[in-house]
């Protein structure tokens, strides 16, 4: 049995469709996306790209003097350090002037620290790299009100003075329309950002790209999460089914011995499923009559073709609907079943069932659906 066969089997317990079903999740997951996850709004985001001591004593020169303007800075056991802080925009737009509050800007706010100096070193336009001037006071670093397109950013180094054994902390505050957190973070901490935000992050060009990859990766999932069911139950399928023909051979009433092989191979693959059509058909003495004409016609090789391509494109999509002609093919598999069976002979042109087939055919079902139930 194929995998598509065997999804066909479980579309058909389940009555849905798994075309339907795969398209239903993938547009309902980009509905829930662009409702739910997608953000439509700029996000400042600043981390703290690197921190460097400049100075470094590991011995004690009594002579030597380092110092930054009129501050002896070896004396009073003081280091200088540079900090590199990137500043971007990674929402879903573009961040605009009017979304500053003037009355409470952006600013970096410096623990245990004298800034000494703030200098732009990189910016992602000549726009920015001309109109992100940062200023400094005391232990503040305000942020430019500038225009921060989606993605865009700039990078600039704090020189800092501060105690030896004293590491500075950095915090923000201010505001921004539409952003309810402004926070600065270091980028070698492990969880920047949450988990959907980082699954959905990226601009339109990102999404049209993973949009596919998250399709074809979901239909491999579904593959592997029903392969195994598929194999599994089938196994255990085909063990009860052979439980339950050991059971009706210990019996010790079979009969029609020319066909029991063929039907208890029938039952062993796939159930009772044909059984139950050969049993119908012979039990019908109007198929008999014109049992011969028609098994010539329905056994031809194109009749054979027209059946398993007819198959072929149901197991390909559940929906197909094939023409009254292409229906008169399925007679294919219930005459293929017969001859293959023996359950009918033919004697001067005539058919008629095998001595005992009936009855033996009959009872098998009798008892398997007893111990199927």
């Amino acid at each position: 049995m194929s995998f598509i066969s065997a999804m066909n089997n479980l579309e058909s317990k389940f009555s849905w469709s798994l075309f339907g079903f795969v398209l239903a999740v993938f547009f309902g997951s980009v509905t829930i996306y662009t409702e739910f996850f997608k953000v439509e709004t700029p996000y400042l985001t600043t981390e703290i790209l690197s921190e460097t001591n400049v100075l470094s004593f590991n011995e004690d020169v009594k002579e030597l003097k380092v110092l930054w303007g009129d501050i002896d800075i070896k004396n009073l056991e003081k280091t200088i350090s540079v900090v590199s802080v990137r500043v971007k925009n990674d929402g879903g737009s573009s961040l605009l002037k009017e979304h500053y509050d003037s009355d409470y800007p952006v600013t970096i706010l410096v623990e245990s620290a004298q800034i000494m100096e703030v200098e732009l070193t990189s910016a992602s336009s000549n726009y920015l790299r001309k109109m992100a001037s940062i200023s400094f006071h005391e232990s503040k670093v305000l942020l430019p009100q500038v225009i921060l397109d989606q993605g865009n950013n700039y990078v600039f180094k704090i020189l800092l003075l501060h105690e030896n054994s004293i590491d500075p902390k950095f915090s923000m505050v201010g505001k921004i329309a539409g952003v309810k957190e402004l926070r600065i973070e270091r980028l070698n901490e492990e969880e920047r950002v949450g988990f959907w935000s980082e699954v959905f992050s990226g601009n339109l060009w990102v999404q049209i790209v993973r949009g596919p990859l998250y399709f074809f990766g979901f239909i491999f999932s579904l593959v592997l999460t029903f392969l195994p069911i598929i194999i599994t139950s089938e196994y255990i399928s085909k063990r009860r089914r052979k439980c339950v023909l050991k059971k009706y051979k210990e019996m010790g009433v079979l009969g029609c011995e020319e066909i029991q092989g063929y039907i208890f191979n029938l039952y062993l693959d796939g159930g009772i499923s044909d059984i139950e059509k050969i049993n119908t058909f012979i039990s019908d003495e109007h198929n008999l009559v014109s049992y011969v004409e028609k098994s010539q016609k329905h056994l031809s090789e194109e009749y054979r073709e027209g059946y398993y391509l007819h198959q072929r494109y149901k197991a390909e999509d559940p929906s197909y609907r094939h023409s009254e002609r292409r229906s008169s093919f399925k007679k294919y598999r219930i005459y293929s079943l017969l001859d293959k069976s023996g359950v009918i002979e033919i004697q001067d042109d005539v058919a008629k069932v095998r001595e005992g087939a009936s009855e033996f055919i009959s009872d098998f079902l009798r008892f398997v659906k007893i111990r199927e139930k």
